[in-house]
């Protein structure tokens, strides 16, 4: 079993918990990677308030959440330096079209490269003004 972390709890914490869950002795909880472990960023910075302006100006019913994403990004060595980074994808993928995502076949639609240009222009073009 591969076990992850949140970016508020200590592995430790986490594998107590998880084994308390399962409460079962025949189930063994083995940590494959133990390399890196979760950070996050300041949820209320001006880069998140500048794209959450630009994205629901663009797209009609568009909101900001926050992910824990299953991996690790570059931006993990950024944070440990201090630096908040953050996931930002500017383009509307379909359900179905996800399990692509880092495949042989992955791709976006034109529409969606056109859009991911526009979204990322006026997030530079606002936050550089």
């Amino acid at each position: 079993m591969i076990a992850a972390c949140c970016p508020d709890v200590s592995p430790e914490g986490f594998l107590a918990d998880l084994r308390a869950v399962i409460a079962d002795e025949r189930v063994q909880v083995t940590v494959m990677n133990r390399l890196y472990e979760g950070s996050e960023s300041p949820y209320d910075a001006e880069f998140l308030r500048v794209v959450h302006e630009v994205v629901t100006e663009l797209v009609e019913g568009a909101h900001l959440a926050p992910e824990l994403t299953s991996g690790f990004t570059d931006s993990r060595i950024y944070r440990l330096r201090g630096v908040p980074s953050y996931g930002f994808v500017p383009c509307l993928v379909k359900p179905e079209d996800l399990s692509g995502i880092h495949g042989h076949n992955e791709r976006i639609s034109v529409e969606n490269l056109k859009l991911g240009v526009q979204v990322m222009y006026e997030v530079v073009r606002r936050i550089g003004s």
